[in-house]
């Protein structure tokens, strides 16, 4: 058995690649070129007792600005992706930051600036989506923080934080206002995303979202919904990223001399 160093794997991993290989994989997916089980979460006892669980088709236009809610390290990691290579090819060259709690909104800030980043933090939701192009969710909340009066004429909102039963960052009505409403798998986030949420609500019917996955493959009218007003994206994880970007880099490491 060959154990391979975390240092080796992180030296393996280019951002660029690994963004084409998920890409590549949700649209293998879109052509049933990939198969994998019915919804699950594998769930696990934080130091509280808590449980938790484990490519943007809407390109942004120049000098946008991204909108983050959340100070963790979800938030962090969103930011670090935006500066290494979502502002080179979506448009993004400003973050504006919500955290619930503002000193760790602040103290994100100041690390995001230091490295090299124009950032700012702002006193609340509305705030932020009014001053956003896209937002990106990333809090583990389990009531809506964002509420459909906080949501501009056009705004482009990416819900990634709730990823098992339980979570919800956006108000039902926030689903209810897109003009399209994209989720990464219907079954999995009909059962524990924000779009199930607001079916359970009555804001919308089962079948109002389109895939994701065939907006990357194109199955699906991708102008239509980079065009539209407002827009939600509901990603609650694939198997496929993670085997994607798994077979990336064994290829990397195996290929190495």
């Amino acid at each position: 058995m060959h154990i391979v160093s975390l240092q080796a794997i992180q030296d393996a991993v280019s951002i660029p690649k690994a963004i084409d290989a998920v890409r590549d994989g949700l649209v293998a997916f879109a052509q049933w070129r990939v198969t994998q089980p019915e919804p699950m979460q594998l769930l696990f006892n934080g130091q509280g007792g808590e449980l938790f669980g484990d490519c943007h088709a809407k390109a942004a236009k120049p000098n946008s600005t991204l909108g983050i809610v959340g100070t963790g390290t979800q938030a962090l990691l969103q930011a670090l992706l935006q500066a290494q290579i979502i502002s080179a090819h979506c448009g993004i060259s400003k973050l504006v930051l919500f955290g619930r709690a503002n000193d760790k909104a602040k103290s994100l800030c100041k690390t995001l600036m230091n490295d090299g980043l124009l950032c700012r933090v702002v006193d609340s939701v509305s705030e932020l989506c009014h001053a956003s192009d896209v937002v990106v969710t990333t809090t583990p909340a389990t009531a809506p923080i964002i509420r459909s009066t906080d949501v501009p004429e056009r705004l482009h909102i990416i819900a990634v934080g709730a990823d098992s039963p339980g979570k919800i960052e956006l108000d039902p009505a926030v689903i209810g206002m897109a003009d399209y409403i994209a989720t990464d798998n219907h079954a999995q986030c009909l059962h524990h995303g924000e779009f199930g949420a607001a079916v359970r609500e009555g804001t919308v019917v089962e079948d109002s979202d389109i895939s994701f996955c065939e907006l990357l493959a194109e199955h699906v009218e991708a102008n239509r919904f980079a065009l539209a007003s407002r827009t939600v994206l509901d990603l609650t994880g694939l198997g496929v990223q993670d085997l994607a970007l798994a077979s990336m880099e064994f290829d990397s490491l195996h290929s190495d001399p």
